[in-house]
């Protein structure tokens, strides 16, 4: 069987690269207590890549006394999880096997306030900016292009406000989790917010009406029906997409 198009799809071979990252593996049998609750201070966090370090208050805990904390680690009530460098946390140490069991990484698990408290730090940076029309305003545009691996992209308003026909839209103001898609022409609603050099950008975008976006819509996918099995041909983890070679299907 022929998959159109798959190999023309597959990216081109790079020239091998320097390896320059630090290895952050330990071994396979190093002790964690998964199920103690520690504590610790944030260290640095990249709120659009969704990932940074925690300081553990106990020397020695982990390797380097440095724990890295993903996003989906982070028990919160804000539509973008994220933490503030600085902020004291509790967590647990998670161990996870790689390297078919012979090697293991270590990663914040569960974080929360002292105390076991969801963090929630997103209100208190949204009352530091300024809305056009205010925080609850809505307007409504088409997505003019989107880069899903990048993270923004661009929104044509339908109705310009205060001379402004199109805005910037980043990753972590869609409405509807990590690594959303928003193909060209989706129609969506959003608010408008100015930072400190008085650019105009989209804040919470939804559908309209205010529905979360999901990867369906996001690509505007329609179902064909029935269930269908296949192998992995290839998957690039970091850009969160790849193909399948369908089994037995005509």
């Amino acid at each position: 069987m022929v998959v159109s198009g798959r190999n023309a799809r597959r990216p081109a071979k790079a020239a091998p690269k320097k390896n320059t990252k630090t290895d952050d593996t330990v071994e396979a049998d190093f002790q964690v207590d998964e199920n103690a609750r520690n504590a610790g201070k944030v260290d640095y966090f990249d709120k659009r890549r969704g990932f940074g370090f925690i300081v553990p208050d106990v020397a020695g805990l982990v390797p380097g006394d440095k724990l890295m904390v993903h996003w989906r680690e982070i028990s919160t009530s804000d539509k973008w999880p994220f933490l503030n460098s600085g902020i004291e946390v509790e967590f647990s140490v998670k161990k996870i096997l790689v390297r078919q069991g012979k090697k293991a990484l270590l990663r914040a698990g569960n974080v929360t306030l002292p105390g076991g408290a969801a963090i929630a730090l997103q209100e208190e940076i949204e009352d530091k900016k300024e809305f056009i029309g205010g925080k609850d305003a809505r307007f409504f545009g088409s997505v003019k292009w989107y880069h899903t691996t990048q993270g923004y992209g661009y929104i044509a308003l339908e109705q310009p406000q205060d001379g402004v026909s199109e805005v910037k839209v980043h990753r972590e103001e869609v409405a509807g989790g990590y690594a959303i898609p928003m193909h060209n022409g989706l129609r969506v609603e959003f608010g408008l917010m100015k930072n400190k050099k008085g650019n105009v950008a989209a804040y919470n975008v939804t559908m309209p009406g205010g529905g979360e976006l999901n990867r369906d819509i996001g690509e505007a996918r329609v179902a064909t029906g029935g269930e269908y099995t296949g192998e992995i041909d290839w998957y690039d983890y970091r850009g969160a997409q790849g193909w399948i070679v369908p089994v037995d299907h005509q």
